[in-house]
């Protein structure tokens, strides 16, 4: 697999994971509970739902 390939395979990840974020802190889950449930740190969760929002209201997705 080439390079490009890699990178753009673990974007999608990362952005599916960033999206159950926010789909979960939407649903009021604590964020301990979302980290452990997809095996991330505590900010890393914490991150990922603030660029998360962030991005999608740069883009008018919200």
């Amino acid at each position: 697999m080439d390079p490009i390939a890699n990178l753009t395979a673990i974007r999608t990840v990362w952005d599916q994971r960033a999206m159950w974020v926010v789909e979960a802190r939407n649903q009021g889950i604590p964020w301990d509970q979302i980290a452990d449930a997809i095996g991330l740190s505590r900010q890393t969760v914490i991150n990922l739902h603030h660029n998360a929002s962030r991005n999608s209201t740069q883009t008018g997705v919200r």
